[in-house]
């Protein structure tokens, strides 16, 4: 709609695969970046490594309330160097999920993290990003 309108205009992303692949399959006119393109201090995969392991706290009891047989996921393990999802699918699937209600818890956690969101809880690295894309407005 904003190619049809000539507006200006980015798409920010995330920098897996699936936004990878649909990247390439991109054929607007506004210009499309990835985290990993501009968020040099931060490693970000996706959006939810810019949040503090805290934000995820209150999502992770959650889950571990709703599937019993969870092991217990300590924060410093979002740490993970492939990116907090990673990590919190790595925690999952340990709980013999399958792929599907492992995608579906995902994006329970992930909706539940989000909706509680606060500013504090979001890194100093997600600033840095905003103000690394600043002049391409």
């Amino acid at each position: 709609m904003l190619d049809l309108a000539n507006r200006n205009y980015i798409v920010i992303s995330d920098s897996d695969k699936p936004a990878v692949e649909q990247q390439k399959a991109f054929r607007g006119d506004g210009r499309w970046i990835r985290y990993n393109e501009y968020a040099t201090i931060s490693p970000a995969v996706t959006s939810e490594d810019f949040l503090t392991p805290e934000a995820f706290k209150d999502a992770i009891a959650n889950m571990s309330a709703e599937i019993p047989n969870l092991p217990q996921l300590p924060l410093p393990d979002l740490a993970d160097p492939r990116g907090k999802l990673a990590a919190l699918r790595s925690w999952l699937a340990s709980a013999n999920l399958t792929s599907d209600q492992i995608k579906g818890a995902l994006d329970r956690l992930k909706d539940d993290v989000f909706d509680k969101l606060k500013p504090a809880q979001i890194e100093p690295a997600y600033y840095d990003f905003l103000s690394s894309i600043a002049s391409l407005v």
